[in-house]
Parts: C-alpha cells; structure tokens; sequence
C-alpha cells in the first residue's frame, strides 16, 4: 500500500494507470459469489472448486480468459477420466496398492505436464481424486464425476462473466503495450542522441532495454489472446501481427544506434553535428509521444515530415564533414558518423513503416 500517492492529483493519476487492474479485480469478484450463489442454490457438494475454476480463468482479456477456460476444461475432464479408469482397473483396498494406483496414474500426466505447462490441473485433478475418496471404486469414480461438473460450471460461469460484464478485448491491452513501447523508445533516443555533449548513461540505458524487452514479451503474448478472439469469432478488429514487427525492426534501430552511440563521439562530431543529432532526437521523439497517444486515442498519427528533414539535414552535414577531411579520416572520425547516418536512415524508414500501420488500423476501428 506504500505506493499509493496522498496527493489528489497523484492519487486521480495513480487510478487511472491501474484502471485496468480494478475492472479485473471488480470481475473476479463477481465471478465468484455469481459461481458461489449457484453452488448454494444447486446444493453441490464441492462447491470451492467451481468457485475456483471461476476466478482462475479471468484474466485481463477475452482471449486470456478463452484459454484459461480451454485449458482447465481439458485438463480436468482427462485428468478425472484417466483417473477413474486407474481406480476402476487397479485394486486400491490398502495404502500399498492405493499408493502403486497412485503412481500409475501420476507417470503419464506428470509427463505431459512437463511437455504442456497448461496440463497442470490434470495432475492436482489425479491426486485428489485418487486420494480424497473412500478406498471404494463408487466412491472414487464419483468423485471424479463431481469435480468434472464443478469445474465446468464454475468455467462457464467464468467465461460467460468474462464475455459479458466489462469485456476487455486484446486489442485495447495491445494499443495500451505498443503505446508504452513506443514511449520507451522515445526515452532511448532522448538517451542517445539528444545530449552529446556527456556520454550516454549505460545504466540507465540498460534498464530502459530491460523494460522494453519485458513490454514486448507482454504484447507477444497479447498478440497470441487476440488471434484467439478472432479464431472464436468473439473480434472483428484488424490483425496486430503487422504492428509488432515494425515495432520489433524499431527496437532493432535502437539497439543499433545506441551501440553506435556508447563509445563518446570522436573529434570530428562538430557542434552542427550535435545540433543535428539533437534535432533528431526533438523529432522523433514528438513523433514517438504522438503515435503513443494516437494508438490509445485509435486516431491518425503525427506527420513524419520533421523527422524527415531532420534525418537529411543530419545527411546533409555529414557529407559537407566528408568533403572537408581525407578519406583516411572516414575509417576513423568519420566511420562513427557514417554507421550512425546509416542506422538513422533505417529509423526514418521504419517510422514512416510505423505511421501507415497506425493510420491503417484507424482507418479500419
């Protein structure tokens, strides 16, 4: 609770950053008493795991949710099938042989649970099932029947909350990811072309990499919940997959420029120089900032024109230094300069690449 602001202005800010988290917790709560009022009116007898299935599959988006469901489902109905069949074809009167039971059911579900993480309910399934009955056959198989109908109601309770009752599509968390992608990266170029005056902060520009690359491994994964709404014709929203790969050939850039960037600037960086990379780091940056809030706003983006310029004027320069110095000096000084003109050339491209996939999903929401 440390982290919450005191200020009113703070405290406005902080609930916006975490809307997204209170909508979750608001739905997950209502999953669980709707699972538990259900429970009590059927009068099943294990009522905790259909409220659990309830509130284990609601995640932050449809899709997630969708697989959450898919995977419980499946594990549970295998899980309790091989099971049953294990208590039906093996003695199980003693500790001994109910403990031999035991491992023969576990051998091949734990092996698929090392192959598919997601068959993990199917193990915890196998040991209550062979562990929480009476030593009967009945008992056990009835069991298994029991858990296989709690869990389903409590998933399709689930589902259907998830699908109802403030849906969050993926698309939304992916325009909110790929907005904070693009602001990370609009930090990274601040970082290392805007004040060439002192050499770059390695610290500060490994964390800003750290960030990113965890954002990325978000919008992967977001990426994959949307496919999943589309295949259950839950979204009729653009494909994602063209976004990410221009915002992965972007962080491809940066990586680039800040290697190039790293070592401190030789004696050929003239002062024009240091203007030029400073006016590419202005502009692309309010591009960057722009495109962000254009992806929440799903409007048009920022023209790329003053990138643009600012790119060939730093071309511009870079040729005038060229003709003044030896070709020696090019292998040297000016080899520095030449990588760098070519990685920010790659960046141009890649915005203007940035600008029609943005305008192209406005068009299209």
């Amino acid at each position: 609770m440390n982290d919450i602001p005191t200020r009113p202005d703070s405290l406005m800010s902080w609930i916006q950053r975490h809307a997204a988290d209170f909508r979750l917790s608001f739905k997950t709560t209502v999953a669980g008493l709707a699972t538990y009022a259900v429970v009590e009116f059927l009068h099943l007898h294990q009522g905790a795991w259909a409220v659990l299935s309830a509130v284990l599959i609601m995640q932050a988006s449809v899709g997630a949710s969708l697989r959450a469901a898919r995977d419980r489902l499946i594990s549970t109905l295998g899980g309790a099938g091989y099971s049953a069949a294990v208590v039906v074809l093996l003695p199980h009167d003693d500790p001994v042989r109910l403990g031999i039971a035991l491992g023969v059911a576990l051998a091949p579900v734990a092996f698929l649970t090392s192959i598919y993480s997601s068959f993990k309910t199917a193990l915890i399934t196998t040991v209550i099932i062979l562990l929480s009955g009476t030593g009967q056959s009945g008992g056990l198989v009835g069991s298994a029947m029991d858990r296989v109908v709690e869990i389903t109601l409590g998933s399709v309770i689930g589902l259907g909350i998830a699908l109802f009752l403030l849906p969050t599509r993926a698309h939304g968390l992916i325009a909110q990811t790929s907005s904070r992608i693009l602001d990370l990266l609009a930090r990274l170029l601040t970082e290392t072309l805007a004040d060439r005056s002192v050499t770059a902060d390695p610290k500060a520009i490994q964390s800003l990499h750290d960030v990113l690359r965890s954002a990325f491994v978000r919008v992967e994964a977001i990426t994959d919940e949307a496919i999943r709404e589309r295949q259950a014709y839950l979204s009729t929203e653009p494909s994602p997959d063209a976004l990410l790969r221009t915002l992965r050939r972007l962080r491809y850039d940066m990586v680039i420029i800040g290697r190039v960037t790293a070592p401190p600037f030789p004696s050929a960086d003239s002062a024009r120089i240091k203007e030029r990379l400073a006016a590419i780091a202005q502009s692309a940056t309010a591009f960057l900032h722009g495109t962000s809030q254009a992806l929440i706003r799903q409007a048009r983006p920022p023209g790329i024109e003053a990138v643009e310029a600012a790119v060939a004027s730093f071309q511009d320069e870079l040729a005038v230094l060229r003709a003044e110095n030896d070709a020696a000096s090019i292998g040297g000084a000016l080899g520095m300069l030449t990588t760098l003109g070519f990685a920010l050339e790659h960046l141009s491209l890649n915005f203007k690449d940035l600008h029609s996939r943005v305008d192209e999903l406005a068009e299209q929401l």
